[in-house]
């Protein structure tokens, strides 16, 4: 730097020679903070549930949804299914699924995005009866269509 800016006027060579018998280095901050490494956890299975749908595009050109119902605890897929139509009845009827296969007591909690396959009446009446609480884990959907 001091060479840039004109104060010192010294070869390459002085320059690593200097550095290396000063020991001079250049301090090795973080420019960002270190994300966080641990996410949600659940401490036991059917604690937390996490619901999502994604889009895939076939070689034809047309497109299938998948929707998957998967543990924290555990990473376990609870429940999946694949549809050609974005139809938000299917994750009420995929959660449904879920309530009734699982084998904890207790009501589990749904993490979910704020997309319309989410949040519509048929997973409110879910909610309603008591069979599961729903968490809002990000306000909008990351998907594209609707």
């Amino acid at each position: 730097m001091a060479q840039r800016i004109g104060k010192v006027f010294a070869s390459a060579n002085t320059w690593r020679r200097l550095v290396r018998l000063h020991r001079w280095r250049r301090s090795r901050q973080r420019v960002y903070p270190a994300k966080p490494k641990i996410g949600i956890r659940a401490s036991c299975a059917n604690e937390i549930w996490h619901i999502d749908t994604t889009q895939i595009r076939l070689l034809d050109g047309s497109r299938v949804y998948l929707r998957a119902v998967i543990d924290n605890f555990s990473r376990r897929i609870l429940t999946w299914n694949v549809g050609a139509t974005f139809d938000p009845e299917s994750s009420a009827k995929l959660l449904l699924d879920a309530v009734r296969n699982r084998n904890a007591p207790g009501v589990p909690t749904l993490m979910t995005d704020g997309g319309g396959e989410n949040f519509n009446p048929a997973v409110d009446e879910l909610e309603r009866a008591g069979l599961l609480k729903r968490v809002l884990r990000r306000p909008t959907s990351n998907s594209r269509t609707r």
